[in-house]
Order: structure tokens, then sequence, then C-alpha cells
């Protein structure tokens, strides 16, 4: 006699009704859950539900009672778990891995066949023996597989990777989305998915970037000119990284002199963030603020060859000039030189490119130029609360204070977009003092002038008195050495 057909009907007459009690309880769950859940307890509702359907069949006992009880077990094996992990856990916000999951519902469900095999009279003994060979021959062909299985166990126990977390292997970078049996996803920058084997994830490299939580260091590298000292170069990258968009304060950027190449020296700048998501947005935008400050700077970024040209700026065309002198003209302090001053002035002066979010001057910085806007938009802001006092466009001046006097920054610029302006600095200023002391006379009350139309933008209440014409005549000719 086949030692199943020892084996009693399952499901009596109370064994019967409990069934029918775990698939009323399984739609319960089922509406209470989402997604692979809801799926989950729809399986199990299913193998009970095929399990009651053999009550009734006069033959169910031997074989279909066996079928019965390997029905009702894993259908209330898959319902336990559905409460326990996504009810449970999931309204605790604990959520278990997927493999430790699987782990724990196959280890129920090898139990529970154990038992009703025991039930059935079936030697477990001489079963194992005889399974013995066909399990090594299945496991030499899947060594593979179950390698990879072993490490996704050994990934959950050693706990170094957890899903949400930034890993990067190789040249393989991502997001862990979910830890599986066999691999573990990825999801990329792209938005793709990346399937990685769990043994690469145990034997070879694997960098965590969301460990330890907080700042990360990032860098890159740019070369510039031989003939430009290197301090200035590590001058004009600090002060393009500081304010750039993620880039943090504390800890401050760094710069290094890393090699003497073929064509250019090599510079590494490193600054900090706190949002590693955003690595490449944080990259853009310092490389965006290098180029605008080497532009003004007059920085060298040569081509990947020997630079064979070299000597000063071309002298700017006709048309360029008459643009330059009538952008002098416009500028309330000079408006009583005459052409050949302006021209003068016009031919010393230099371009200057600002990008969108970029301080083109700060409150209390010391300085000693003018700016001339040609195409953009900037805001004047005051104060540590940074209130807006002023907005400026083409044509509109700012620093003339400075330039004049030498005093610091009296409020901070912004660029509000991508700006072009002129800039006169101190030098070409002072030549022309030097030739004509006279002139300093009559650009003191025209400064004074400028100086009272901008205290009238500000707040009366924090405004600075207004020097007299003589006062700021002083100053200059102080500021310019002039007797």
């Amino acid at each position: 006699m086949p030692p199943w057909e020892r084996l009693t009907p399952l499901l009596g007459a109370n064994e019967f009704r409990l069934v029918l009690v775990l698939i009323v309880a399984g739609l319960v769950i089922r509406f209470l859950v989402r997604g692979p859940a809801r799926r989950r307890a729809t399986a199990a509702v299913v193998f009970l539900a095929l399990a009651a359907a053999l009550h009734p069949v006069p033959a169910a006992t031997g074989p279909l009672a066996l079928l019965s009880s390997v029905l009702v077990a894993t259908g209330a094996v898959v319902l336990a778990a559905v409460v326990f992990f996504d009810l449970v856990l999931g309204r605790a916000a604990i959520r278990v891995p997927s493999i430790v999951r699987d782990l724990l519902q196959a280890l129920a469900l090898f139990l529970a066949l154990l038992i009703l095999l025991r039930r059935s009279g079936v030697d477990l003994v001489s079963l194992v023996t005889t399974s013995a060979v066909l399990t090594a021959v299945i496991g030499f062909a899947l060594q593979s597989t179950i390698a990879n299985i072993f490490a996704g166990v050994a990934l959950q126990v050693d706990d170094s990777i957890r899903i949400g977390e930034w890993i990067l292997i190789g040249e393989r970078e991502g997001r862990i989305i979910e830890i599986r049996w066999r691999s573990t996803l990825l999801l990329a920058r792209d938005g793709s998915t990346v399937i990685v084997p769990n043994s690469e994830l145990v034997s070879g490299k694997v960098i965590n970037l969301s460990k330890p939580p907080g700042q990360h260091r990032l860098e890159f590298d740019v070369g510039f000119h031989y003939r430009h000292p290197p301090a200035e170069v590590h001058r004009v990258l600090l002060d393009a990284a500081r304010g750039a968009p993620g880039v943090l304060v504390d800890p401050s950027p760094d710069c290094l002199t890393t090699a003497f190449g073929d064509s250019a020296v090599l510079y590494t700048l490193r600054f900090w963030t706190s949002d590693f998501r955003r690595e490449p947005n944080t990259r853009s935008s310092v490389r965006t603020r290098v180029w605008y400050a080497a532009h003004r700077a007059g920085l060298e970024i040569p081509y990947p060859t020997r630079t064979l040209l070299g000597g000063s700026q071309p002298a700017p065309a006709e048309d360029e000039l008459a643009d330059r002198a009538q952008a002098v003209a416009r500028v309330a302090v000079f408006s009583c030189l005459d052409e050949t001053d302006r021209a003068t002035l016009a031919a010393a002066m230099r371009p200057a490119l600002f990008t969108e979010g970029e301080e083109i001057i700060r409150e209390g910085d010391p300085g000693d130029s003018l700016f001339i806007i040609q195409r953009g938009h900037v805001e004047v802001l005051s104060g540590d609360g940074r209130r807006d006092v002023a907005r400026l466009g083409p044509g509109d001046v700012f620093g003339e204070m400075s330039l004049m006097t030498g005093d610091r920054r009296n409020a901070t610029c912004l660029a509000v977009s991508d700006v072009a302006s002129w800039v006169i600095d101190h030098r070409p200023v002072r030549r022309l003092l030097e030739t004509r002391p006279r002139l300093a006379e009559e650009i003191a009350p025209l400064l004074a002038r400028r100086q009272q139309e901008l205290q009238g933008v500000r707040d009366q209440r924090s405004a600075a008195p207004v020097d007299a014409p003589h006062q700021l005549l002083a100053r200059i000719k102080q500021f310019f050495h002039l007797d």
C-alpha cells in the first residue's frame, strides 16, 4: 500500500470551517494592501480555495489528501507572511529585504512539507539518501547561481549595503532599489536599471557613497597656461567655487597644483557637497563658474597642444571702440570728459562676463573698479539680510565710489541672468588724472551728486551721510596720490 494512502483527509468539519475563515480573512487583507502584497494575498486565497474545493470530492484521500494539505499549508504561510511583513511591519515603516522574506517563507513551507510527509508515512531518511546524488549533480550545474544566492544572503547579514544607498562598483553607479536572490538592482542616474550579480558585490570592490552620510568631497582637474602664476590661479579657482550652487562653505574648497603637463599646468579644485545625488549638477555649476572667472581674469585654458602664438590681446575694432566710448559717456561721473579722454578710457576697458547667480562684487570687499552693464540684469543687495536695493540693466553703472576713492564696496551686486559688462580699472583713470589733475575738481561734484542719487533709493534709516564735494575731492586726490 502506497504511503500516502495512510493519510486521512485533511479537511475535517472543523478544518474545513477554518479554511473558509482563512479565505474570508484573505479577501479582507487583499483590500488592505497594495501592489505586490495584494498579488501575494490573492495567491494565498487561490491556494486555500483550491484546498476547499477538494473537500467534497469522494476520493479526497491518499494523493488528493496530500495535495489538499500542501495547498492549505502554502496558502496559510503566504497569508501569514502578508500579515506580518506587509501589514504589521509595513505600517511600522520597517522594510524587510525580499530575500529575507523569501527565506523565511521557504523555511516555513519546508517544515510544513516535512510534517505532512511524516504524517503520510514517508521514510525521510531513505528519501534524503536517494536524492543525495541528484542533489550533487544539480548543485554542480548551478554552482554560479548558488554562489549568487549565498552572496545575497551574506549581503543581508553583513549589512554593508542597504536598499536606497548609492554605490559605485567599477564604472557602474546607482541607487540600490532591490536585493534579490541572484542579483541586486541599481537605478542609474539616467533612469536605467543595472543588474549586478550578488557575487560581484561580495568579491569585488564596492564604494558605498552613502556612508558615512553627510558631506562628500568632489573634485575635477583643469589646466592653465604656464605664464599664469599658480597663486593667481588658486585664487581665481577658489573664488569661483565659493558660492556655487550645491557647494558647502564649511569645509571650504581648496586647490592643488597637481602636475606640469605638456601644454598646461594642471590644477585640482576640490569642494564639498551635502547632496551627492546632485553631484553632476554641482560639478557643472562649479565648472561654469570656473570658465567665467578664468575669462574675466584673463587666464588661458590651452588646447592639448603646444601654444606657438602669444602676445597681447588684439586691439579692439573701430566699431567696438565707438560702442565703448558711448558706454563711457553714459557714466555720470565721466560726463565732464571730452571725446579724447573718453576714447582713452574706452581703449583701456576690459570685458567681464558673469553667469546667473554669481556675485559680481560683494559688500565690504575692497575694490578699485567700475562696471558698466552691457547685457543682462544685476540685483543690488545690502545688509546682512540681503535687502533688495535696486535692479540694474543694460547701460547702468555701479562701483563709482570704489573706483574714485578706494572705498570698500557698499553693496552686493548679484547677476540675476548672464551678464556682459565693461570694467574700468584704477590704473587708466590714474594715468588720466596724472596728465590732467584738474579733472579731479570736475569729477568730485559729479561723484557727490551720484552718491546722493544712490542714497535716495536706500532706506533712509540706514543711509550713510553724503560727503560734500570738497571732501570727495580730498579723498580722490589722496587715493590717486595727486598733489
